[in-house]
């Protein structure tokens, strides 16, 4: 797992699609990808970056059930969301 200094950085970096999966993964345990698109009113297309950049950055993984594909956070993603979000600090 990340430090939390290392996890505070990367938090600040987040776009605001990538801070409303991680929120939706964090309130919902366990999402498809369908279910993820309606519950953060992304498009499949930002949905598909959002899900890149946040598995690059290892804060969700994926597993396959079949023709499922679920996303939940991964320890680092779980220990994120605990990190307050500090509006206009993104490191720019």
């Amino acid at each position: 797992m990340l430090c939390r200094n290392c996890l505070g950085e990367i938090k600040r970096r987040l776009s605001e699609d990538d801070q409303k999966l991680l929120s939706a993964l964090n309130d919902k345990g366990v999402l498809n990808k369908e279910t993820a698109s309606q519950v953060t009113k992304l498009t499949t297309s930002k949905l598909r970056d959002t899900i890149s950049r946040l598995k690059g950055a290892m804060l969700i993984e994926e597993t396959k059930i079949g023709n499922n594909i679920l996303l939940r956070l991964s320890e680092s993603g779980r220990e994120i969301t605990k990190i307050p979000f500090e509006t206009n600090q993104r490191g720019e």
